[in-house]
């Protein structure tokens, strides 16, 4: 969970307010009760999106968050976020099995 939050805090610097206003603004066209797991989702897809950019390391990605839908998803976004995933699980097997490599996750080499 704290992984989580400290991604999300990372995309907010990086990406800045827009990203967080767009996730917002596309979830208004949801009923009030479906807005939070939309912008849940969201932001879970800016996330991926500077991951896969090469403007977040793979290391910080965080797993899936509660609340998380597909539904949410345009076409083609769901690939963004597995190439995340994978991203991130080719960062952190790099981590265990390189312990000298200098580009490791450091949390998964200690």
């Amino acid at each position: 969970m704290l992984r989580i939050f400290f991604a999300s805090i990372l995309a907010i610097l990086i990406c800045g307010p827009v990203c967080a206003q767009t996730a917002t603004q596309f979830c208004t066209k949801y009923p009030a009760n479906e807005q939070g797991a939309c912008t849940v989702t969201r932001d879970y897809l800016a996330t991926a999106q500077l991951v896969v950019a090469g403007k977040l390391s793979g290391c910080n990605f965080p797993d899936q968050p509660n609340g998380f839908s597909d539904k949410y998803l345009s076409s083609g976004e769901s690939a963004i976020i597995d190439k995340a995933v994978q991203m991130s699980l080719n960062a952190l097997a790099v981590a265990l099995f390189d312990k000298n490599n200098p580009t490791a996750c450091p949390a998964a080499s200690q």
